[in-house]
């Protein structure tokens, strides 16, 4: 589990849609120079054996704005 800090476009031609679809939870907490940090908490699927938290990943300000650019570009979001 880690602090994004930087994204990497690169070509995903080869990459499918996975099957499994989970929840996730968002959170919002921090303060500072880098902050707030918003985290994403994603869920195993149901066929998982260990329940619980299955991957976390927390967002800075700076990679949450390039990631933020990434899909605008990706869907048209303005």
């Amino acid at each position: 589990m880690a602090v994004i800090t930087k994204f990497e476009l690169t070509d995903g031609t080869r990459l499918k849609r996975h099957r499994t679809e989970v929840p996730a939870k968002v959170f919002v907490f921090g303060e500072g120079r880098n902050g707030p940090i918003v985290q994403i908490n994603t869920y195993g699927s149901a066929d998982r054996e260990t329940e619980g938290v299955s991957q976390t990943m927390q967002f800075e300000r700076k990679s949450a704005e390039d990631l933020w650019k990434l899909l605008g570009q990706t869907y048209g979001f303005k």
